[in-house]
């Protein structure tokens, strides 16, 4: 009776170590308009299946998750109406759409410190002074999380880069990575990365 009661509790509590979940890094659109999300550590990433259909632009954060599909705006699961089409998210909450207006979600964070910007050279990504060479060349650097981007490389793989730790890993492939290999750009597209390069010209002025 003595052993039961010691090892009873240990019992109890394996079930509640077992619904653990890996913490989540951030989130992405793949190329069929499929929002996914990034769990895991360092190396050790999950990639899950598509999360909802239909998505023009998301942002996760932490406090945040902004999710834009065609007449909607959604923020931590609270659903609005929206202009058509696509946005430009910042990850401080400001949602700004194609027909010029702009709406913040959550409270204005302070300015965030300086950061070093992160750019490609073909199959090089540049941090600071550290040059990180990749599989293949870098398409795209684009907002993965609190303290990640995610990296497009052409043939379709991806790679997660943390600022923190000034390195890059691969990501898992996910059965519809093959679709990143298509080059056109649509005129929506376009709009949407002036638009966010206006949002982030406002971040920098504030």
């Amino acid at each position: 009776m003595r052993a039961f009661g010691i090892f009873c509790p240990f019992l109890i509590a394996v079930p509640a170590f077992a619904q653990v979940e890996p913490a989540r890094i951030g989130c992405f659109i793949d190329p069929q308009q499929q929002l996914r999300e990034v769990h895991g550590t360092a190396g050790n990433f999950i990639v899950s299946g598509p999360l909802r259909r239909g998505v023009l632009a998301a942002v996760c954060t932490e406090s945040l998750t902004i999710i834009k599909t065609d007449n909607n705006i959604e923020a931590n699961g609270v659903v609005y109406a929206a202009p058509p089409g696509p946005a430009a998210i910042d990850p401080d909450g400001l949602v700004c759409y194609t027909d010029g207006s702009c709406v913040r979600f959550g409270n204005a964070p302070a300015k965030p410190p300086a950061q070093d910007p992160v750019t490609a050279e073909g199959a090089f990504l540049v941090a600071g002074n550290r040059r990180i060479e990749l599989p293949s060349e870098i398409l795209a650097i684009e907002y993965l999380g609190p303290g990640w981007l995610r990296v497009r490389l052409a043939g379709g793989s991806q790679a997660a880069f943390s600022r923190e730790r000034a390195s890059a890993y691969m990501l898992p492939a996910t059965s519809l990575a093959g679709a990143e290999r298509r080059t056109a750009r649509s005129a929506e597209v376009l709009r949407v990365e002036a638009l966010r390069r206006q949002v982030q010209a406002r971040g920098a002025t504030r």
